[in-house]
């Protein structure tokens, strides 16, 4: 029968030596978790680029339909200075 001293004894060195293989095995989850927040805040970006070309479309639309009689004139506005 082996006694623990002469087993722990048997196993360390395997237990010391270093696994480059094993240290970069952490690092794999990361970067497919990485590409799907990449993807899903494509898909996002996508998304809201949609809507808005509709909210644009719709502004358009109702330009078109404001009469001719009535003057579209931009708003006016002023800058105050900071520290005023």
């Amino acid at each position: 029968m082996l006694c623990s001293r002469g087993f722990q004894s048997s196993l360390s060195p395997l237990m010391d030596f270093y696994w480059p293989v094993r240290s970069l095995w952490p690092e794999v989850r990361p970067l497919l978790s990485q590409r799907d927040l990449l993807q899903r805040n494509l898909l996002e970006i996508k998304s809201s680029l949609e809507l808005m070309e509709k909210l644009q479309q719709h502004i358009f639309e109702e330009l078109d339909n404001v009469p001719s009689s009535v003057a579209i004139q931009p708003v006016s506005y002023k800058l105050d200075k900071e520290g005023d």
